[in-house]
């Protein structure tokens, strides 16, 4: 349960920090959040969302690419409940 609200304030902050971020239709995630999102579901799916299921080459990818170097923030966002969602900009670099 603390998970879920830390992941929920982690994200509510993200969205309050990048919403004014950005040009363009942000309505629809971008074509990159989407596939970042699918292959996020994919890990979960074969691992049954057990981290230390969770290969080296896909823990490296969930920190470096979705957690941005943070294993805390891969974490929280891997083990949240439903489809991952990634607010507007946080994949750009």
């Amino acid at each position: 349960m603390k998970r879920q609200i830390a992941l929920v304030a982690l994200l509510s902050v993200a969205l309050v920090a990048l919403g004014g971020c950005g040009s363009g239709d942000d309505s629809k995630p971008s074509k990159e959040t989407t596939q970042q999102a699918d292959r996020i579901t994919e890990i979960r799916k074969s691992t049954g969302s057990d981290w230390s299921k969770v290969s080296d080459a896909d823990k490296a990818y969930l920190i470096n690419e979705v957690g941005h170097g943070s294993e805390s923030t891969a974490k929280m966002i891997f083990s949240g409940p439903g489809k991952p969602v990634m607010p507007p900009g946080v994949h750009k670099k």
